[in-house]
């Protein structure tokens, strides 16, 4: 399959590049990328514009977060002020992008379904739109606030002006950098058999850290890379796809519970929709079982693959 060339593609480094030049050359081609899926998250018609948005800010932070500590003085607080900044934009991208989500594997679902039983719940699609229109509105207001036109501007002068860094380089400290990650995934291992999404999500949090570390240092990992990222994608989806039952589960179960308001609230809601919503929240929690069921297969297979050791060999040579 074709897949169309990144348009900010992260810098190639050697081993000989440093790791605080590493930061700021991310940090700036995510920069760019942020901006440029801005106007298509407004318009709010592509959901992949506002995914691939959000993507770069969660991406932007994870490199902060792991390269923070090579910053010296002044340019430490101004990066961690970016962070926070940062943070925020990412929240408030996330309802929209949330429910995005749910929308889409509601459509896949109806698609799937016989054609009366598809028409026995298509009466939801009311409420999925009403709550969109409003997260797309509350997006728009951040985008327009001046928290984020402050964030744009501190965060162009800090990439455009020399910092104050440290001079380690990437043959000296990725092998830690890397080691690092790979503890805040593997802290997570009582995870696998609790059955608990809470538990889990803190593991799937800990594999997209370490896939976007691993995906800014490439160029050095050598041959071996793609082989890395194929392996944590298979886990990262399953976790993925358990995050979304999860959040479905609990959105649906939210609005059952207020449906005396969510029914005054929106236009076009009859009472019938609450038995809709209540069968659509069967099928999505037995999807979050199934997930949840399967996953320690899934660990298994992800240990037995020599991730780890692969991956830690890549880095050191």
């Amino acid at each position: 399959m074709l897949t169309t060339p990144d348009p900010f593609p992260y810098p190639i480094f050697s081993s000989q590049s440093k790791i605080a030049n590493v930061c700021t050359s991310v940090l700036d081609a995510l920069y760019k990328k942020t901006l440029h899926h801005e106007p298509g998250t407004r318009v709010g018609e592509d959901i992949e514009e506002l995914h691939d948005m959000r993507v770069s800010v969660r991406r932007q932070r994870v490199a902060v977060r792991v390269f923070k500590g090579f910053f010296l003085d002044e340019s430490i607080q101004k990066i961690q002020d970016i962070n926070d900044e940062l943070r925020n934009l990412g929240r408030a991208l996330g309802r929209g992008r949330d429910l995005d989500i749910l929308i889409d594997k509601f459509n896949l679902h109806l698609f799937e379904l016989p054609a009366d039983q598809a028409d026995d719940l298509y009466g939801l699609i009311a409420i999925w739109k009403y709550y969109r229109v409003k997260a797309q509105t509350e997006i728009i207001d951040f985008l327009d606030s001046y928290s984020y036109q402050n964030l744009l501007q501190s965060y162009s002068v800090f990439l455009k002006e020399p910092q104050d860094t440290r001079p380690e380089k990437i043959e000296t400290e990725l092998p830690a950098i890397i080691e690092k990650r790979l503890y805040s995934v593997f802290k997570h291992e009582d995870a696998v058999n609790s059955n608990n999404v809470h538990q889990l999500h803190r593991l799937r949090i800990a594999f997209k850290r370490l896939r976007y570390v691993i995906e800014f240092f490439e160029s050095v990992l050598g041959k071996e890379y793609d082989n890395l990222i194929l392996q944590l994608k298979e886990i990262q989806d399953h976790l993925g796809d358990l995050n979304d039952a999860a959040f479905a589960t609990r959105y649906i179960s939210a609005l059952l519970a207020d449906w005396n308001s969510v029914s005054s609230t929106i236009p076009d809601v009859e009472q019938e929709y609450k038995a809709q919503l209540k069968i659509y929240l069967d099928v999505r929690t037995q999807e979050q079982e199934l997930l949840l069921d399967t996953f320690p297969e899934r660990w298994t297979a992800f240990l037995d693959s020599d991730f780890a050791i692969k991956l830690k060999a890549a880095a050191a040579q």
